[in-house]
């Protein structure tokens, strides 16, 4: 997919082979995730490193940070960028969450944040 890079610090840019496109329900709320292959691996490095997938709803870090990262547009009313962003999100609980927005029937795949001032990008986060 041209046009797609992933920047970070030291200004890395890799060209993506294959970018598989999310299906995502609206009216469900569900599927807002998309994957991505690299033409070549991603050097690691105090910079770049794997990341973790929760297994379990235990494996959820409530009380702490999680970090988003999306090409959407990065304000309301903004175009969609171009450059991968990131955001640190607290990670609240499902019931919390539940207390202040209507949400999905399936929380099996829910993670709820709450952070002043911070959102996921509009669109595709």
């Amino acid at each position: 997919m041209s046009g797609f890079q992933l920047r970070k610090q030291g200004n890395m840019f890799m060209e993506l082979r294959k970018y598989i496109e999310h299906i995502y329900i609206l009216f469900k709320q569900e599927n807002d995730i998309a994957l991505i292959k690299l033409i070549a691996p991603l050097p690691f490095n105090d910079i770049i490193a794997p990341i973790c997938l929760a297994e379990a709803e235990s494996d959820i870090p409530y009380g702490r940070k999680a970090i988003v990262t999306g090409w959407g547009a990065p304000g309301s009313g903004a175009n969609p960028t171009t450059s991968l962003m990131e955001v640190a999100l607290d990670v609240i609980t499902v019931e919390e969450c539940a207390l202040l927005t209507p949400l999905p029937p399936d929380h099996s795949k829910l993670v709820c944040t709450l952070s002043p001032f911070k959102d996921a990008c509009q669109v595709s986060s």
